[in-house]
């Protein structure tokens, strides 16, 4: 995100400071915000005269922290919307960053990002009766009732969505820079879900996020989660993280989550049965030795694919398992792209394979031809309903190892490699655990010696050989790395 920079001085008389009692702050009567980006017609500078001029409006926040410990502020402050309008904020505008003055080494100081559209929301306080209250910049604030208000460097201050919305983290402190811009929303990761076997077939699940700032809601009535639904993580992790304890369910029981975090759209929707994630308990007659050679393959059976080939023997194995055919009867298309639907159409095989013994997915005359697979993938738990829109465009890398890392148990994918840091593989990267799973495992190496991964690009039909091949072969995966 590209920022403006803004030099903004603060004179603070030091003698009156120090005669002041150490819970009471003063602003400066030359304090200044700055209102700058793409997203507003003309960067505006306020004095805080300027701002106080703007109106000022007194409410009771309740608040919530991420221990997590209720708290009511009592404010007084400037309306952002208000301050927006002033600057000409743009129809296209859709994020918003709160920040401190840079330190005195240029440094950037605290700050936030927001969605626009998630910051100006109607927020309420649940401080005694519900109502709406605005975000505002405060110039006052208190934690006991309004007379208990003293004047207050600016800070930012905003209502909650649910009454169990944990909002304190954001309301940064010595507000001097805000900037809106036009850049694209990103969508946050959906949350990731392992499912443990109890007695009397109940399961105990557990549900991550890849991001630590970010809240996980969930159903179990089949409904849509929102922040209004039940919150799984409700403690950050650093703080009390024994609070974030596993539910238990019925096998049978569709489970939805969302995961949730401050600047991000929300993520799409994880939907799951228990059973479908049970790591522990294999069907009866399942396992990696069901995994047998049904057809024959020949040097040359592939016009496109010759012996000198990297991919020559990954090709052959995945054919001669029963996992992928050709393009056509004699080309493979070892360079061609990977669709959605071939990705779940491979991982499908390898599920009922390692279940049954055989590939018994029933093909049937459904329109279009890989429904049957769509409908197996989810009724097992491989894909959720909700993950795709689109089953005929290319897979890139990440979907390809979330599709293919949730074929078989999570105890088939044992760790014989140490991974501390990938270099396109973030906190934020959509799939990263199932990226990590099929790196701890030695089914993915990465592109170079630092295990660079590629998440984004799409992947090749000679690319999902090798992968899926690893996955049912495990005496073929690498070990003994460190990335």
């Amino acid at each position: 995100m590209k920022r403006l920079k803004i030099i903004v001085t603060t004179a603070l008389l030091l003698a009156l400071v120090l005669s002041l009692p150490a819970a009471m702050t003063v602003q400066a009567t030359d304090t200044t915000l700055t209102i700058t980006g793409n997203g507003v017609e003309k960067e505006t500078v306020f004095t805080l005269a300027e701002l106080v001029a703007v109106g000022l409006s007194q409410n009771a926040y309740s608040a919530l922290n991420t221990w997590p410990t209720e708290s009511t502020y009592y404010a007084e402050g400037i309306a952002i919307s208000a301050l927006l309008e002033k600057a000409g904020l743009k129809d296209a505008a859709t994020t918003i960053n709160f920040a401190e003055a840079p330190a005195s080494d240029g440094s950037a100081g605290y700050n936030t990002t927001f969605l626009l559209d998630d910051i100006l929301a109607e927020r309420y306080t649940f401080e005694g009766t519900k109502k709406a209250v605005p975000a505002i910049v405060a110039t006052k604030l208190g934690e006991k009732d309004f007379s208990s208000m003293d004047e207050n460097d600016l800070r930012l201050i905003f209502g909650q969505l649910d009454a169990q919305e944990q909002t304190t983290a954001g309301f940064v402190k010595s507000v001097r820079i805000i900037t809106v811009t036009c850049d694209p929303v990103k969508q946050h990761p959906k949350p990731e879900a392992t499912a443990k076997l109890l007695e009397d077939e109940q399961y105990s699940v557990e549900l991550k996020s890849s991001n630590n700032n970010a809240k996980i809601y969930y159903t179990i009535d089949g409904s849509t989660p929102t922040v209004h639904s039940t919150m799984y993580n409700i403690s950050a992790p650093h703080w009390q993280p024994e609070l974030n304890v596993p539910f238990t369910v019925s096998g049978s029981t569709v489970v939805k989550a969302i995961s949730v975090a401050t600047g991000y759209a929300n993520s799409e929707v994880l939907s799951f049965t228990p059973a479908s994630l049970d790591s522990t308990s294999p069907p009866s007659g399942a396992g990696m030795t069901n995994f047998v050679k049904t057809s024959s393959y020949t040097n040359g059976q592939f016009s496109d694919v010759n012996e000198n080939h990297w991919f020559s023997s990954v090709v052959a194995g995945a054919f001669e398992y029963g996992l992928m055919i050709g393009s056509s009867a004699t080309t493979f298309n070892p360079t061609g792209n990977v669709t959605i639907a071939e990705a779940v159409t491979v991982a499908t095989r390898v599920h009922s394979i390692y279940s049954t013994g055989s590939d018994n997915i029933q093909q049937d005359n459904s329109t279009p031809w890989y429904q049957v697979n769509v409908d197996y993938a989810i009724a097992n738990g491989i894909i959720g309903a909700d993950d795709f829109s689109d089953y005929t465009r290319a897979a890139t890398r990440a979907e390809m190892a979330y599709i293919f890392s949730r074929a078989l148990p999570q105890s088939e994918f044992k760790e014989q490699n140490t991974v501390n840091s990938l270099p396109d593989v973030v906190s934020e990267t959509q799939y990263r655990d199932s990226i990590l799973t099929l790196y701890k495992a030695g089914i993915v190496t990465g592109s170079d010696a630092q295990g660079t991964f590629y998440p984004e690009r799409s992947i090749s039909r000679a690319e999902a050989a090798a992968i899926i091949s690893r996955v049912i072969l495990p005496d073929t995966r690498v070990s003994d790395k460190n990335y």
